[in-house]
C-alpha cells in the first residue's frame, strides 16, 4: 500500500521539531485517515513524499520542506531518484 504525504506538517505546530519518522510528519486529517486505512488493511506500506520519494513509515524526514506535486521546484524528487527504493 502506498499513500502520500500531504497536508499540514508537524513543523507547522512546532518550528523546533526534531527530525521525525515519516509516519508522524503529517498531522492533517486527510493523512491521518489514509494512515489508519493503510494500517488496518495492509502489512507493508510506503509513503510517497514529493521531496524524498518513497519512504518506509519508520524513515526519517530531517526537516520541514515546502514542495508539492504540481509546483516547480528543484527540490522535487526526480523519477530516477524516486526509483531507488
Amino acid at each position: 500500500m502506498c499513500y502520500s504525504l500531504w497536508g499540514k506538517k508537524v513543523w507547522k505546530k512546532n518550528l523546533a521539531a526534531e527530525p521525525t519518522k515519516a509516519r508522524d510528519v503529517y498531522i492533517g486529517s486527510f493523512h491521518n485517515s489514509c494512515q489508519k486505512y493503510a494500517n488496518r488493511f495492509f502489512k507493508k506500506k510506503v509513503i510517497l513524499s514529493v521531496k524524498h520519494g518513497f519512504l518506509f513509515p519508520e524513515g526519517i524526514v530531517e526537516s520541514n520542506y515546502d514542495v508539492s506535486f504540481g509546483s516547480i521546484s528543484p527540490d522535487i524528487i526526480s523519477i530516477n531518484e524516486g526509483n531507488k527504493l
